[in-house]
C-alpha cells in the first residue's frame, strides 16, 4: 500500500548543545513528527532531537520550513507578507495551508521549496498555470490564472523525497448577510430593567469575517459578537447600535444599524391640584397626569377602600421618542362620609405600576 510521508515541526526555545552549532541564532528544533498516511488509518511518530538518528540532511529540510514560516509568517526577517495568505494550516495532507484569493483574479502560491528541487502537482497548462520563483527567498511559486470555482482544490509541490507541501486555494465570498438576532425592521425590543441580548452575526463568508460593535471596548469576533447589558435602563430607549463586519472578501466592511426599542415603566403620576377638595354638593372632578410609558399605561382610582375606576376618562398623547403621556379624570360624587379618605390614582403598563395619592377634604355646609 502506497504511503504518503509528511514531515512538520515543533518549535521551541529550548537548547540542546549538540544541533545548536546546525541551527545557529534560530529558534532550536526539538523534535520531527512524521505523519504516516494510508487509507485506512493515520500514526504519529516522534523522535526527539537528542535520541540521534535524524541526519544533517532532515535538519537541513526541517530548518528550510522554519525559516519560511518565520518570513512568510513572522515577519522577521524580509518584513514581508505573501498576498492573500491567511495562516491557516500547516500545509499538510490532512491540514492544507488555506490561501484565498478573489474570483477571477491570480492567486499566487508560494511553496517551502526552492525552484530548483521541487515541482508542482499541476497538469501543465500555460492557459492557466505558470512558475515563478520569489526574488527574496528564492522559494517556488504557482501562479493560478484566472481563478475560478474549480479551481478551489488542494495543491501540492514536492522537493526530494518524501517531502510535500499543501496549499488549498479558496475563492473569497462576501457574507450574504449581517444582522441582529430578535430584530425586526432593524428594531431590537427590550424591557426596562431586565437584560437584553446584543447579538449581531454575519452568515456565510469565506474566510469567516469579524465582527465587531462600533464605538465598544469589547474585541472583534469572528463570524459573530454577542454581549448583555444587565438591567437595561431607559436611558438605551432609541440608541442604535452599529455592528461592522469586516473581510478580505468585502471591498469595504459591511454596515447594520439597529435601534434599542424598550418598553418603559410609566413615570410617577402627579395631581393637577396641590389639594384635592370639594364640597358635598358638588361632585369631585380631579385629575392625574403620567408620561414616559411604553406601551400606553391605564389608570386606577381607588377612594378609600372602593374602586371608582369607572367614573374616569383618559386622553393620551404620544411624545416624539416614542413613548405616551397620559391624563385621567375622575368625576364622582361624593358625601361627608367620604372626607379624609385617601385618593389613589395608579398608572400601569405590562412593565410596572406607580401611584400618587393625597387625603380627600369634603367640605360640608
Amino acid at each position: 500500500m502506497k504511503l504518503l510521508r509528511v514531515i512538520m515541526l515543533c518549535l521551541c526555545y529550548t537548547s540542546y548543545s549538540n544541533y545548536i552549532s546546525k541551527l545557529g541564532n534560530n529558534p532550536q528544533l526539538i523534535c520531527i513528527v512524521v505523519l504516516t498516511i494510508n487509507l485506512n488509518k493515520a500514526k504519529l511518530r516522534i523522535n526527539a532531537c537528542n535520541e540521534g538518528g535524524r541526519s544533517y540532511r532532515q535538519f537541513s529540510y526541517a530548518l528550510t520550513y522554519c525559516r519560511f514560516l518565520i518570513k512568510t509568517f513572522a515577519n522577521v526577517e524580509t518584513g514581508r507578507i505573501i498576498a492573500d495568505v491567511k495562516a491557516a494550516g500547516n500545509g499538510t495532507a490532512l491540514d492544507p495551508l488555506h490561501q484565498y484569493v478573489s474570483h477571477g483574479r491570480e492567486a499566487v502560491l508560494q511553496c517551502i521549496f526552492q525552484e530548483s528541487k521541487m515541482k508542482w502537482n499541476v497538469v501543465t497548462n500555460i492557459q492557466k498555470y505558470k512558475v515563478s520563483s520569489n526574488p527574496s527567498t528564492e522559494h517556488s511559486r504557482l501562479h493560478v490564472l484566472n481563478s475560478q470555482p474549480d479551481d478551489e482544490v488542494i495543491y501540492g509541490c514536492s522537493g526530494l523525497v518524501n517531502q510535500m507541501y499543501y496549499i488549498q486555494l479558496n475563492l473569497y465570498v462576501p457574507p450574504t448577510r449581517l444582522y441582529f438576532f430578535r430584530s425586526i425592521a432593524n428594531k431590537l425590543e427590550g424591557m426596562e430593567g431586565t437584560d437584553l441580548l446584543i447579538r449581531c452575526i454575519a452568515e456565510g463568508g469565506k474566510p469567516p469575517p469579524d465582527v465587531s460593535i462600533l464605538n465598544s471596548s469589547r474585541p472583534n469576533k469572528t463570524q459573530e459578537i454577542s454581549f448583555i447589558i444587565p438591567t437595561i435602563s431607559r436611558d438605551y430607549h432609541q440608541k442604535p447600535i452599529v455592528c461592522d463586519a469586516f473581510s478580505d472578501a468585502l471591498e469595504s466592511p459591511m454596515r447594520v444599524t439597529v435601534q434599542i426599542n424598550l418598553y418603559l415603566k410609566p413615570f410617577t403620576p402627579k395631581f393637577n391640584t396641590n389639594e384635592v377638595s370639594t364640597e358635598e354638593t358638588i361632585p369631585l372632578r380631579v385629575s392625574c397626569i403620567s408620561y414616559g410609558s411604553r406601551p400606553t399605561s391605564s389608570f386606577n382610582w381607588n377612594i378609600g377602600r372602593n374602586d371608582v375606576t369607572s367614573f374616569s376618562k383618559s386622553k393620551t398623547e404620544i411624545a416624539e421618542n416614542g413613548t405616551k403621556t397620559v391624563v385621567s379624570t375622575l368625576t364622582y360624587s361624593v358625601n361627608k362620609s367620604h372626607n379624609e379618605q385617601t385618593i389613589i390614582c395608579r398608572a400601569s403598563n405590562i412593565v410596572g405600576s406607580v401611584s400618587a395619592s393625597k387625603t380627600l377634604d369634603v367640605k360640608c355646609k
